[in-house]
């Protein structure tokens, strides 16, 4: 076994240990907290974290400097024993609508300023959309991601506006802050939202915002 194979699987090892470190009741820490729990080198250890924020596993509070887990961890494998793991009213919802309409089923949700795709049911029609878990969406030109923008609080959809208006390097995708926030706090109330050709192969698209009083 060379070298490289011997990191890979290293790295591999890590991994698994950090998702087992926030399993054990950690629900944030710090590049240090894990440094010294688990003696890794910071630099890797810093390195796998921000690696595991970009697949959509992990997000990062840029103020506390701490990770935590995301949803997707807890998706992760549900399929393995379905009558443990797929009980759950929101798993059993997007069954129920993707064998109802044949199409393509997706749970999505904001990470680290993005949209990410947490859990996909393939749609059984021959022209059902193709969508991956894990997958990302801009978060300020899609569909689910409007939705998502419009339930944070007012002076937090500015602050993301701002955000993402100064990191879009397309001047024709920014958008005029005082207007989109009007639109959201609009769709906010609407709860909804049909999208034409909104995926990348021109298919539509509708959003739903899933509320916390479900079940």
């Amino acid at each position: 076994m060379n070298s490289k194979d011997v990191r890979n699987i290293k790295s591999a090892y890590r991994v698994l240990e950090i998702l087992e470190y926030f399993d054990a009741d950690h629900r944030t820490a710090t590049v240090m907290d894990l440094s010294r729990s688990l003696a890794y080198p910071q630099s890797s250890t810093s390195e796998l974290l921000r690696c595991l924020t970009r697949l959509g596993y992990l997000q990062y509070n840029r103020f506390r400097r701490t990770y935590s887990p995301t949803a997707r961890v807890a998706l992760l494998g549900s399929w393995v024993e379905p009558t443990l793991f797929r009980g759950g009213t929101v798993l059993k919802a997007l069954d129920g609508v993707a064998e109802a309409v044949g199409e393509t089923v997706v749970l999505s949700t904001a990470t680290n300023y993005v949209v990410q795709h947490l859990h996909v049911v393939e749609g059984q029609r021959e022209d059902a959309i193709e969508e991956h878990a894990g997958g990302h969406e801009s978060l300020l030109h899609s569909p689910q991601g409007q939705l998502i923008l419009a339930t944070y609080r007012d002076t937090h959809i500015r602050s993301a506006l701002h955000r993402l208006n100064a990191e879009e390097p397309d001047p024709e995708r920014r958008v005029r802050i005082a207007e989109k926030v009007d639109e959201l706090i609009s769709l906010r109330r609407q709860g909804w939202i049909i999208a034409p050709e909104a995926s990348g192969d021109g298919s539509g698209v509708i959003a739903v915002l899933l509320r916390a009083c479900v079940g």
